[in-house]
């Protein structure tokens, strides 16, 4: 009969599960096999420890009770030290699982690991600031240590439905225990709830419990960078429920979602603009207003002219134009615009004939390179390709205009366009020196 094993012998064996795992959550992208053949090595060593020891010996017997008027528990205590060691190791335990994406855990794996569950709400239970059973922490005399144990176990929690409503209500309220929120907590606090956003909101008995506008009245609160866009995206989830869709964005919202946009459009990060899809479904048009106001449409130009126009990027973008043109219908939308963009409106007129080039030259890219091959099959020129916007039918020609040099590794080309504006025939170049690499 194989030997229990004793507590110590439990979390070393557990650690070294632990280094395991994260070479394998290293090695996922570049070494699949290895990761495969791995993953069920490190399964059967987690089973065996699950069968002989308790690798979570410190919550695995339930919390301590205390009656309303004991005395607070403090959180340097080495029952509550070991506690919560103990659960935010469950907590990285199942996602380190969770992120490795192989076959389904074992049934005996899984198994213990959700017995678990019970008793992990029963400690979340004890150590949640808002029902007072604890001390502030000495140091920081906030709950911080309390509010990542918690955010870390629920990560591996699947949570039962009514819970999981009662975190949705209640989670902006969580940071208000903590007087300097770690961008840690925070993080945590957005991957659960987005994972929860992704597993489906509660029943529709439980709906009305949440109120519409909570989690868009604390998107202006915080400033991270990596959280901030995680909590757009999470709001943007749950607009995909009609009873969820808000009435308005709040004002500071708004303020700071054409912030965060602008700063993720100078990076290139062109997926941060589906968060705009908060503001499309928003009942109220001056969410609209507002947004043009903070200068929504100088972050839209800036995309268009610094970015060549790509799929993804189309496909991003593609929420904010619309938005605006379908909201012009209201007099204070169209008068914010006029107001702000009036002026510029000759600038943007070339850019559309840019875009309009462009489009022309992605969309004929196949028989524009056939023209070329045919004008010069040995490649030895850099190419001039004229778009001309004039007719009906968009029309092209392509001409030589200098000899490629013996240093330069690709033929290179440019786009130039011709147009009507205010009946005066318009020629410019649309999109200077580029690579034609077909």
């Amino acid at each position: 009969m194989v030997s229990p094993l004793s507590a110590t012998q439990s979390e070393a064996q557990l650690e070294a599960i632990f280094s395991e795992l994260r070479k394998l959550h290293a090695a996922r992208e570049t070494d699949v096999h290895r990761v495969r053949t791995s993953t069920k090595s490190v399964l059967a060593k987690l089973d065996n420890l699950f069968r002989r020891g308790r690798p979570f010996s410190g919550f695995d017997k339930g919390p301590p009770s205390r009656a309303h008027r004991e005395p607070l528990l403090s959180p340097d205590s080495p029952l509550l030290l070991a506690a919560s060691r103990s659960l935010q190791q469950f907590g990285s335990l199942c996602m380190n699982l969770h992120d490795l994406r192989s076959d389904p855990l074992p049934v005996k794996t899984r198994d213990y690991l959700l017995s678990l569950v019970p008793v992990i709400l029963d400690w979340i239970a004890l150590l949640h600031p808002m029902n007072g059973n604890l001390q502030a922490d000495a140091k920081t005399q906030d709950h911080s240590t309390a509010c990542y144990t918690i955010t870390a176990t629920l990560q591996g929690v699947y949570l039962p439905r009514l819970y999981s409503t009662d975190v949705h209500i209640d989670y902006s309220k969580t940071p208000n225990a903590l007087s300097d929120p770690k961008p840690v907590c925070v993080s945590l606090i957005v991957k659960l709830l987005f994972g929860m956003a992704c597993r489906g909101l509660p029943s529709q008995s439980s709906m009305p419990r949440i109120p519409p506008r909570e989690p868009f009245g604390h998107v202006g609160r915080d400033h991270d960078e990596n959280a901030a866009s995680d909590i757009f995206q999470f709001g943007v989830g749950l607009t995909l429920y009609c009873g969820l869709v808000p009435d308005i964005c709040p004002r500071d919202a708004i303020r700071e979602l054409v912030k965060t946009m602008g700063d993720n459009a100078k990076k290139g990060h062109w997926t941060a603009t589906r968060m705009m899809v908060i503001w499309r479904v928003t009942a109220d048009h001056r969410a609209i207003e507002w947004s043009i106001d903070d200068g929504i449409f100088d972050v839209y130009v800036y995309g268009l002219r610094n970015r060549p126009p790509t799929p993804d990027y189309v496909d991003a973008v593609d929420l904010v134009g619309p938005a605006i043109r379908n909201a012009f219908v209201y007099w204070r939308v169209f008068h914010a615009f006029e107001r702000r963009h009036g002026a510029a409106m000759g600038d943007l007129r070339r850019l559309a004939d840019q875009l309009l080039s462009w489009a022309h030259f992605t969309v004929n890219k196949a028989l524009i390179f056939a023209n070329i091959n045919a004008l010069d099959p040995q490649r030895q020129h850099n190419i001039r390709i004229y778009v001309d916007l004039r007719s009906p039918r968009i029309e092209h020609e392509v001409e030589t205009f200098t000899v490629r040099e013996p240093t330069q590794p690709v033929q290179r080309a440019f786009i130039s366009a011709t147009w009507y504006e205010r009946d005066v025939t318009r020629d410019e170049v649309v999109v200077w020196l580029f690579d034609l690499d077909p």
